[in-house]
């Protein structure tokens, strides 16, 4: 099933990101709303054939993201040990398309050495001025931007105002609210 896409710099679309929830999920929308669109990233990912005219004028590169959960589909979790691939029940399909016209795909892929698409992590979110609530997570996705640099942070405020460039899967109980400060244990350091 798709769980997610993420949609930069694609024909017209500057940033897209959309979630889905299990079950049916129609898209709807006027002409030019963009349904095409989604679609033909959604191939790409696939294996379409890439054009270096998709990628949105005045950018070096689109990049498109799905991921899929395969824990139901047994033939794809079979493909991806076989490969060596399998990172757990989700599958992250990425595709970078260049203006100059090069194209990479990635299947589970991930970029920095000591951080690895399917590792575990612990997520602790700030309960109260001394206490943390710690939920386990999932890396799912992480960006391959050179931007992306580990941050020393002394206060809960600066946290605030950051934005870091790696996904994580968390089973939430309705404690965890968007925007709310908090931390992430990578092996055994914050």
């Amino acid at each position: 099933m798709l769980t997610h896409i993420s949609i930069s710099n694609f024909t017209i679309v500057s940033s897209l990101e959309m979630e889905f929830s299990p079950g049916m999920t129609v898209i709807t929308g006027e002409t030019g709303a963009g349904k095409s669109i989604m679609l033909d990233a959604l191939g790409l990912c696939l294996g379409d054939r890439a054009d270096p005219k998709s990628v949105r004028q005045g950018c070096e590169r689109a990049e498109i993201i799905a991921g899929f959960d395969t824990e139901a589909i047994p033939q794809a979790t079979a493909w991806l040990e076989d490969r060596d691939l399998h990172t757990g029940d989700e599958c992250l399909l990425r595709r970078v398309i260049t203006a100059e016209g090069r194209s990479r795909a990635y299947i589970n892929g991930s970029q920095l050495d000591d951080i690895k698409i399917g590792q575990q992590v612990t997520v602790l979110i700030d309960k109260n001025e001394s206490d943390f609530l710690s939920f386990p997570g999932t890396i799912s996705w992480i960006s391959e931007k050179a931007e992306f640099t580990p941050k020393i942070v002394q206060t809960k405020e600066e946290r605030v105002n950051l934005v870091y460039a790696i996904k994580i899967l968390v089973k939430n109980d309705g404690t965890i609210k968007i925007g709310m400060p908090g931390e992430v244990v990578f092996n055994g350091t914050i």
